[in-house]
């Protein structure tokens, strides 16, 4: 609570004085509930995606193993990645994978279905090399042109 210069001025300094406590005081009320509320914010459980708490960690498709599905229309090839959803990097390590190789990632998307993200790549070889093999972890994408 800022006053201007000359209502200050005609104010008697007791006046100003309780006007300044007032105003203190008023912004340490605003300064706690703006604490309690960041404390609230903080301490709120964010929601995980799709409500992964409500399901057994060892039953959970996040869990499994990746599956990938090609399907090659030359000179173009669609790879398509099922993970669960604690595996959401491989989708961007695959990518990166695929630039490794000589593949020219042409589209790439995800969805979310249940606890599964479906990952849809679609690649434009731009190197042909006879034998081409990439590895990820325990999954191999290999490709052999004949």
């Amino acid at each position: 609570m800022c006053l201007p210069q000359k209502l200050q001025e005609a104010m008697s300094l007791p006046d100003q004085i309780n006007a300044a406590i007032t105003y203190i005081k008023s912004s340490e009320i605003k300064l706690e509930k703006s604490k309690m509320q960041l404390e609230k914010l903080r301490s709120k459980k964010r929601p995980t995606l799709l409500c992964m708490e409500n399901h057994d960690s060892n039953t959970s498709t996040s869990k499994l193993s990746p599956q990938i599905e090609i399907q090659e229309m030359n000179p173009t090839m669609d790879l398509i990645l099922i993970t669960g959803l604690d595996n959401i990097a491989m989708f961007y390590n695959i990518i990166r994978l695929l630039h490794e190789e000589g593949f020219e990632v042409i589209n790439a998307n995800f969805s979310l279905h249940g606890n599964s993200i479906m990952q849809i790549l679609h690649e434009n070889k731009v190197s042909i090399c006879s034998d081409s093999r990439a590895e990820f972890g325990q999954v191999g994408v290999s490709r052999v042109n004949k």
